[in-house]
Order: structure tokens, then C-alpha cells, then sequence
């Protein structure tokens, strides 16, 4: 069962980055693959994966963020610029929680 979460939560993980790409432009299919992320990272936590699923739901935070179809963020800050720092923290996110998974016993 842990195995098949790890597929799920990496199908997620994929979903997710794949949506926040498209994110800056009034793209609804954007949204729509969040949700499908969404949807995929539950599963993957109730599965086993958290990990997985923490990192999925980081990018698909981040593409609510960005994506006009909820709000005007151009008015804040760039988006172009917002989108690079947010994936740089994404990176750094992911680095941490793989630094955690090989210090931690091997049945988490």
C-alpha cells in the first residue's frame, strides 16, 4: 500500500508542478489540475506518502497564489518574480524534506 501511495503522490507531485507552470496566465485548466493535485496528494498522505504530499500541496498552494483567476497579484508584487521565488522555496522545501526522509528510520 505505501508503494502505491509513492505513485500517487508522485503523479501529485507532477500534477501539481505541471499546473503551477501555466499559473501566472488566466488559465483555468491551471486550476483544474490543482485540484486534481489535490485530490491525488490525499490520497497519497492517507497512503503513506506525506512527504509527497506536504511538497504537493506547497506547489499547488502557490499556484492559487499566482493565478489571476482569483485575484489581481500583478497589483503586488510581479508575478514573473513571485513565481521564481516561490519555486526557489519549493526547491528548498523539497531539499529539506529529503534531507528528513534519509535521516529518519527506514519504516517511515
Amino acid at each position: 500500500m505505501r508503494k502505491a501511495g509513492c505513485v500517487i503522490g508522485s503523479i501529485s507531485l507532477m500534477l501539481a508542478v505541471v499546473a503551477y507552470i501555466p499559473s501566472a496566465a488566466a488559465f483555468t485548466p491551471a486550476i483544474l489540475g490543482s485540484l486534481a493535485a489535490a485530490i491525488g496528494a490525499l490520497v497519497a498522505a492517507r497512503m503513506g506518502a506525506r512527504r509527497l504530499a506536504v511538497l504537493s500541496f506547497y506547489f499547488i498552494g502557490a499556484t492559487v497564489v499566482i493565478s489571476p483567476v482569483f485575484w489581481n497579484i500583478d497589483a503586488f508584487v510581479r508575478s514573473d518574480y513571485l513565481m521564481v521565488v516561490l519555486a526557489a522555496i519549493g526547491l528548498v522545501v523539497a531539499g529539506m524534506l529529503w534531507r528528513n526522509h534519509r535521516r529518519a528510520p527506514s519504516g517511515t
